[in-house]
């Protein structure tokens, strides 16, 4: 279990990306939100394709198969997670493991370059 260190909450001017996934769950984030490719790499959501496979939070793989565009008025929130490394900022959104807030602020270069799971 971990403490939540800072939350963010506020509009989004900009489309959210709408994954479909296999688990039958549907993950709507923004465009810059990090997010765990089953290869082990963080990126940004922009960069995710349909047939990208996400990790469950089992350790399986859950694929993208399909992917919409959508805007919102509502609020959108973030959380960054108390965690003393890199491999500790995930949490658990629609059945998969996506990056903190910290992945899309301190770690945000660093997208793409690490490897969390192998």
């Amino acid at each position: 279990m971990k403490s939540i260190k800072n939350l963010t909450r506020g509009k989004e001017g900009r489309a959210l990306h709408v994954f479909t996934l296999d688990n039958g769950r549907t993950l709507k984030v923004t465009q810059h939100h990090g997010m765990l490719l089953s290869d082990g790499r963080v990126v940004p959501a922009h960069s995710v394709d349909v047939g990208s496979e996400f990790v469950a939070l089992d350790g399986s793989l859950v694929r993208v198969t399909g992917l919409d565009f959508e805007f919102t008025q509502e609020d959108v929130f973030n959380f960054e997670v108390g965690a003393s490394d890199k491999s500790g900022h995930f949490i658990a959104a629609e059945g998969v493991l996506v990056g903190d807030l910290a992945w899309q602020n301190q770690l945000s270069r660093e997208m793409g370059s690490i490897a969390v799971r192998k």
